[in-house]
């Protein structure tokens, strides 16, 4: 998870509620804060959220990753 320098606390509640490491930074834009993440990575799968996603997306986006390696899904409601 990338805190692109938000004002409140949401990297702690992700890190307590996720349990997924933050890199956090002074506020720089989304892609830079994609551009943080991709770094910061080191799973199998990279997923960038948006503001929105419709219910089950990341199983639905790792579901098509097995069928089919694409670079870019959107699951949006």
């Amino acid at each position: 998870m990338v805190d692109d320098g938000s004002p409140d606390n949401v990297s702690e509640v992700a890190a307590r509620y996720a349990k997924v490491g933050c890199a956090r930074q002074k506020n720089q834009g989304r892609s830079a804060a994609r551009n943080a993440g991709y770094r910061a990575s080191s799973g199998e799968y990279l997923v960038f959220l948006g503001d929105r996603l419709s219910p089950n997306a990341i199983e639905r986006i790792c579901a098509a990753f097995r069928r089919i390696p694409v670079l870019e899904a959107n699951f949006y409601e």
